[in-house]
């Protein structure tokens, strides 16, 4: 059986077509991809295969019988603001320089779709 997407909840939450009965557990991380256009060897014009178009990844979060909650896992890369309170150029012993990390934006699933693949990862 094909794992697929069967309802698209938001950009960040997906159901698919498989729960408990199947062995899906919370935690369990999938692949959500589209299949795009087959492409051809350039020499010898052979099918190389088609192409998996990537959406995202996710965790599931819930879980029932025959359907279960993906949730997009990905995220922005952190960003760092420093911070100077004082002009560097006459720098003085109580000057103060602070740095602060700022957690990562969640991403969401790109263009996600009823009908798009999982598969486990």
């Amino acid at each position: 059986m094909a794992i697929r997407v069967a309802s698209v909840q938001s950009e960040f939450d997906l159901v698919l077509n498989v729960g408990s009965n199947e062995g899906i557990n919370v935690g369990q991380r999938f692949l959500v991809y589209s299949l795009g256009e087959e492409v051809l060897d350039p020499e010898t014009g052979e099918s190389l295969g088609t192409l998996e178009v990537i959406s995202g990844t996710g965790k599931v979060v819930h879980v029932q019988e025959r359907l279960c909650i993906l949730r997009s896992d990905m995220t922005a890369k952190p960003r760092k603001t420093i911070t100077s309170l004082s002009n560097p150029l006459f720098r003085f012993a109580g000057d103060r320089i602070t740095e602060e990390l700022i957690p990562p934006d969640p991403i969401g699933f790109a263009n996600p779709s009823v009908g798009a693949f999982a598969r486990p990862i």
